[in-house]
């Protein structure tokens, strides 16, 4: 039976990717292989991001909108038809009503019926004011800017830290994934996402006011004759122009800006990354000493004092250039306050019509708006230029290659067709490159057959945590050569085993069963593990964690399954129920197991390649496999690169 997953809407083009499959489970005679898949386009943010653009905060924010302008479609066009209606009803509707309230409807010699002409001011304001609030109510439902933008932000970074190979996954430090996924994502709905649609609403506000202004002056002096009265009229556009060209520099200043933003944003991360790690580290922290402690202590209050002193510096940046612009325009709304007043107090004593209190106050309000926008231009540019920072952080992790060039170019992982032994071979060329990656580096060659148990010792441990990694394919061998059979598939189990949280133990079993367990069957099988079924995963002891880990990794059924230590931290009983799970599993794979256990397991055999003998690959230090295992077990020494097989007295194993 298929379990069913809420359907999630998809808006075009989403970044969503990749394939992640589960073990094939059988359905009234159907084998049918259970998969999460991940729609990728190249078209959606980040990836539409030319490489040779991806530094440029302006490009990457340019990018950004444009993806979400594609993504929200029609949407879009509504949200910002609703949003333009703002200025046309500030600067334009109610500036021409005051205007003509004074200027016509106010002067008692000027024809025409008083009573009606206010009315239709009345109206026109109201139905105006009616038009606002439709246009608001459609920008709020179609703008999309509340939890559905990150959490699509969100699904983009859980997709690719499923998708990424473990060599590039260790790249980055996981605080990175999780400050990014909490702050940057909301940071990008916010500040980089509506504060585009800001941006239009203020910038067209700005070139509306300007406009209206022009529009009356080139009125007035295309009916009247003016006379000493033009620079009196000409004054607000001249101060317009000279607002604009001064308020430019407030833009120059957003590079400066930009690297505080940095240190803060790494400050913060920091931050983040003590902070999480105190959260969860629950029982472990009682085994701390005081001084620990107290060392602790210190490193959260300077990390807190670092990211305080540049989100100081950045604030202070950002608010200086905000009122630079407000104190630009602010006075040159004095000097207009006062040439007007003076333009309007040498017209009313000489009895002039070209320059009215219409004209004064109209210049007034256009000119507050006018200023009014251009300091929402700056204050939303700056916060934009903020919202790049995280961007960037953001297209950083996306873009990140889901294999490393060796991998993707087949030179680290040679197929050898009919081969029956997984081999390394050292790279006697490499040189002096070998001192970048001392720690990894491959010291010598070796062989491991395969089809039995392979008992792997060594003096370093280093040595031997790096084997388990590139045996297991989750590293590379940086200098040298990894031949393995064509088609094999490798099983991975670390030393401590990964206790998913809000699961059971009986959900976890079911789920990674090959077989349809029936109900109270799951229940059954983590009994017979003596766990309590109820039992959440990240509530097991060690030892059981580890044990249905690696269950779940021979119900998988891997051609080579690499345990990491998998009896460190077990007791004698689940000493005894690993040899027994091991060996029934390489007698014949999970339905062994299954069938060994109670359960009806008819499993189809994998199509493709013939299947081999099943490997077993561990530490020798632990004694992981029963001495009176029936497989052949060989002893591989990493010191040396020699091994020698060790005979074995077959007996059958039961539970």
């Amino acid at each position: 039976m298929l379990s069913k997953e809420p359907k999630a809407s998809l808006s075009k083009p989403q970044a969503w990717a990749g394939i992640i499959l589960h073990t094939p489970k059988q359905t009234e005679g159907y084998s049918l292989t259970l998969a999460r898949v991940y729609i990728f386009n190249d078209y959606a943010f980040p990836c539409n991001v030319p490489k040779e653009k991806r530094e440029s905060k302006f490009w990457i924010t340019w990018y950004y909108l444009q993806e979400r302008r594609l993504s929200r479609g029609l949407r879009w066009w509504k949200t910002l038809a609703g949003l333009l209606y703002q200025p046309i009803h500030s600067v334009c509707v109610m500036a021409l009503v005051q205007k003509e309230a004074l200027d016509r409807v106010s002067d008692p010699d000027a024809p025409g019926d008083k009573l009606l002409e206010l009315t239709i001011l009345g109206v026109v304001s109201f139905l105006s004011l009616a038009l606002l609030r439709w246009g608001d109510k459609v920008a709020t439902e179609n703008r999309g800017r509340t939890g559905g933008t990150r959490m699509v932000h969100r699904r983009q970074l859980f997709a690719k830290l499923l998708m990424l190979d473990a060599e590039e996954l260790s790249k980055v430090d996981g605080h990175w994934w999780f400050y990014v996924g909490v702050n940057n994502t909301d940071v990008m709905a916010k500040d980089a996402y509506y504060q585009g649609f800001v941006v239009l609403q203020s910038g067209f506000g700005l070139l509306l006011s300007v406009a209206m202004i022009c529009y009356a002056q080139l009125s007035k002096l295309a009916e009247e004759d003016v006379g000493d009265e033009l620079v009196n009229l000409i004054m607000p556009t001249v101060a317009l122009v000279a607002t604009m060209f001064l308020c430019a520099f407030a833009v120059l200043r957003l590079p400066r800006l930009g690297k505080l933003l940095v240190q803060r944003m790494q400050g913060e991360a920091a931050w983040v990354d003590t902070l999480s790690w105190l959260c969860h580290a629950g029982a472990s922290m009682r085994s701390l000493a005081t001084r620990t402690h107290s060392k602790l202590d210190l490193r959260f209050t300077a990390e807190s004092r670092f990211f305080q002193t540049f989100h100081i510096k950045a604030r202070d940046w950002s608010n200086d250039t905000i009122w630079f612009t407000k104190w630009i325009t602010h006075l040159i709304r004095v000097l207009i306050l006062i040439l007007g007043t003076a333009a309007l107090l040498k017209s009313r004593r000489t009895g002039s019509d070209v320059f009215q209190s219409g004209d004064f106050v109209f210049q007034l309000k256009v000119f507050a708006s006018c200023g009014k926008y251009l300091e929402k231009v700056i204050s939303s540019l700056i916060k934009m230029f903020s919202a790049s920072v995280g961007l960037q952080q953001f297209a950083t992790l996306v873009n990140l290659p889901e294999k490393s060039a060796v991998k993707s170019s087949d030179s680290h992982i040679v197929h050898a067709h009919g081969s029956n032994e997984i081999r390394f071979v050292k790279d006697d060329a490499a040189g002096m490159d070998l001192k970048r990656n001392k720690s990894r580096m491959l010291k010598r060659s070796f062989s491991i057959p395969l089809g039995g148990a392979v008992r792997v010792s060594s003096t370093k441990e280093r040595e031997l945590v790096n084997f388990f990694s590139q045996v297991g394919e989750l590293t590379m061998v940086p200098f040298g050569r990894l031949y393995r059979p064509e088609g094999i598939r490798v099983g991975y189990v670390p030393a401590v085993a990964l206790r998913t949280p809000h699961t059971k133990v009986a959900e976890e079993i079911e789920d990674g069963c090959p077989v349809n367990l029936a109900d109270g069957e799951s229940e059954r099988l983590v009994q017979l593990l003596e766990i309590t079924p109820t039992k959440r995963m990240q509530d097991l002891r060690p030892g059981e964690a580890q044990l249905v880990a690696i269950l779940l990794a021979v119900f998988r059924d891997p051609d080579v399954l690499v345990l990491n230590r998998p009896c460190a931290l077990l007791t004698d009983s689940q000493h005894r129920k690993v040899w027994t799970i091991l060996d029934l599993w390489q007698m014949g794979g999970a339905a062994k197991v299954l069938g060994s256990l109670g359960f009806v397991a008819d499993l189809p055999s994998r199509s493709g390649v013939p299947r081999r003998k099943r490997t077993v690959i561990t530490s020798q230090q632990d004694m992981a496999l029963d001495p009176y295992s029936s497989c052949p077990v060989y002893d591989l020494d990493l010191d040396t690169g020699k091994g020698v097989f060790v005979p074995r007295s077959p007996t059958r194993t039961s539970f």
